[in-house]
């Protein structure tokens, strides 16, 4: 299963994707890309720019 993660809750901004294994491997996770920028003002400006990446 494929999740998008995205932390707005401190200065930084991150977006990221993350796989989840199959039950057998006890839900182990894999990050496939991440993007952070260190902006208190640009929350808006940056995270569907994030995302799309």
């Amino acid at each position: 299963m494929l999740v998008l993660a995205i932390d707005t809750s401190t200065p930084a901004v991150t977006a990221g994707v993350v796989q989840f294994d199959s039950e057998s491997d006890a839900g182990a996770a894999r990050a496939f890309a991440t993007r952070q920028t260190v902006d208190a003002r640009a929350h808006a400006e940056v995270l569907t720019l994030q995302i799309h990446e």
